[in-house]
């Protein structure tokens, strides 16, 4: 048999649109709503028409072949960015730990360094005319970049410059929120926090806020030296040890307790620069622990929620009890099914444009439906907000078995599952009412567990996108085969009655919904009954 994929998908003709008629012959009928909705007024026309209709990926009218050759030497231009911002946020990161060291030592700027800032500038303008859009604060800082540059150059060619002037350049530092975000580090911590704990989150943050202390402290520690009358002692040691010193000294100094101390310091710079430290110590400190307690408090938080439900669910079982298996399937669910919860927390504009980009993607697999989405952006949010069911199973549980009636496509989001059309589903059934006469019926678990172990599938479906059980959309369907969950899996599901709703309220998608299902019960008259199956069918033979 050939497995699922491209060769197994429907095949779509759109040139025997309208040649194709309602098959009224054989065991398909088209569905009732789809008939009437093809005889409406409204869904005999449609603006694109059939030789226009092509569901392969076609460029939009009206584009000619110079904007195409453009756009193919742009799209390269976002890959350049996320390069050049990885590149700026690196020399920002070695100019801000070298820079302070410049006290201990001898430093002069890096030819290299200098070469670097001075292609910046025009490689940050050129990316702000075609990402312009929006970019108010890349603005500001190629508009900073200017004045720095003009210092930069100067200290280059006046050898006998002051190197202080090197520590405006730490001014770049700001830019870097701005540069993560364009590099899209971001988005995949966003993903991988969301993936993780609320603890490992916490582990995170704690880790950052030390960061960022030790690198106060690295700059503090740079500018006791610069100040302080006791450095004077320190220039016959070595580089490393004047370092240790002036950490020490520093470490010393932070403690509120050591304030009257520091004011009887020889210098009001060192005066000036022991207050401004303690203060910036406190301030420190109190950020750390406000970071620390309220990571705390939302694990608590996090957790008091979950219990709460589990206290729930606990309860009832201490009432009704039943097996363990079933109460962990139950207490998997409320941890899986949170799309309730999602869309009582976001407002309706923004949870209709999370749903319509996370799921269209999914719909890619099925030529036809991706691309009537793809014309009818009004269809395209109905379906993805309105039709779209999002359905959660455990490993090894049955989805659906044979004779039953179908009541809607599933199209796979993640996990395994198999499927298999053979006699040995009707031995399973034939088994099961010969147990019942004879007093011993096997469980439906018992079922699961020796499918599973058995392993006796036709296809195993394991890719996002793959679907079952398209033909209930378009005409009275029963199971002809079973599909079990080989791990924990997550489904869309599609029911006829939703989609007949969404394309009612979409007159340009209902006529090409209602041909393409005229085509496809007409196309399944001439499948032989043997090769009949809840798969994807070929037009042309499986």
């Amino acid at each position: 048999m050939t497995p699922i994929g491209v060769g197994r998908q429907v095949s779509f003709m759109p040139e025997a649109w309208d040649s194709l008629e309602e098959s009224t012959e054989g065991n398909f009928h088209l569905h009732h709503g789809w008939r009437h909705l093809g005889d409406r007024p409204s869904c005999s026309y449609s603006r694109r028409r059939p030789s226009q209709l092509n569901f392969a990926a076609v460029l939009p009218s009206g584009v000619s072949d110079v904007s195409v050759v453009q756009s193919q030497r742009l799209k390269y231009l976002p890959r350049l960015r996320i390069i050049w911002a990885c590149l700026t946020g690196l020399m920002i990161i070695f100019d801000n730990l070298t820079i302070p060291l410049m006290v201990f030592t001898d430093y002069r700027l890096w030819a290299g360094e200098l070469i670097f800032w001075i292609l910046n500038l025009p490689v940050r303008l050129f990316l702000l005319f075609y990402f312009g859009h929006g970019q108010t604060w890349g603005k500001c800082f190629a508009a900073l970049e200017v004045p720095l540059l003009t210092v930069m150059i100067y200290e280059w060619l006046d050898e006998s410059a002051s190197p202080l002037w090197q520590g405006i350049y730490m001014l770049r530092i700001l830019q870097f929120p701005r540069l993560y975000g364009v590099t899209g580090f971001a988005r995949w911590v966003r993903r991988w926090f969301h993936g993780s704990s609320r603890e490992v989150r916490a582990v995170v943050n704690i880790l950052m806020a030390l960061l960022m202390c030790i690198f106060f402290l690295h700059v503090l520690t740079c500018a006791w030296f610069a100040v302080g009358s006791s450095s004077s002692g320190l220039h016959g040691m070595s580089t490393l040890d004047q370092y240790r010193k002036s950490a020490e000294l520093t470490l010393s100094r932070l403690h509120p307790s050591r304030t009257f101390e520091n004011m009887q310091l020889e210098t009001q710079m060192e005066r000036l620069l022991a207050v401004m430290a303690t203060g910036l110590a406190l301030l420190g400190g109190s950020i750390f622990t406000s970071i620390v307690t309220n990571d705390i408090s939302d694990i608590c938080r996090v957790r008091r929620m979950q219990k709460e439900a589990e206290y729930q669910v606990s309860d009832f079982f201490m009432i009704y009890p039943v097996s363990w298996a079933l109460e962990l399937q139950v207490k998997d669910h409320l941890q899986n099914n949170m799309s309730r919860e999602m869309y009582a927390m976001l407002p309706d504009f923004l949870y209709r444009e999370l749903c319509r980009e996370a799921l269209t993607p999914l719909l890619q697999k099925h030529s036809v439906l991706y691309d009537i989405t793809s014309h009818h952006l009004g269809f395209q949010y109905d379906l993805c907000v309105e039709c779209l069911v999002d359905w959660n199973v455990g490993a090894h549980e049955m989805l659906f078995s044979v004779g039953r009636k179908c009541e809607q496509m599933l199209i796979l989001t993640s996990g395994k599952i198999g499927y298999c059309r053979d006699k040995e589903v009707l031995s399973d059934i034939i088994s099961v009412s010969t147990a019942k006469s004879a007093g011993k019926v096997p469980s439906v678990a018992t079922l699961r567990t020796r499918s599973s172990h058995e392993g006796n599938f036709d296809v195993k479906l394991s890719s996002p996108g793959d679907w079952l059980c398209e033909a209930c959309l378009w005409c009275p369907w029963n199971y002809l085969g079973r599909a079990i969950s080989e791990t924990r899996a997550a489904f869309l599901c599609l029911n006829y009655h939703k989609l007949l709703t969404a394309a009612n309220r979409n007159k340009e998608a209902c006529r090409e919904l209602v041909v393409y299902a005229r085509h496809f019960t007409a196309s399944m008259q001439h499948i032989p009954e043997e090769q009949l199956m809840d798969l994807p069918f070929g037009l042309q033979g499986v």
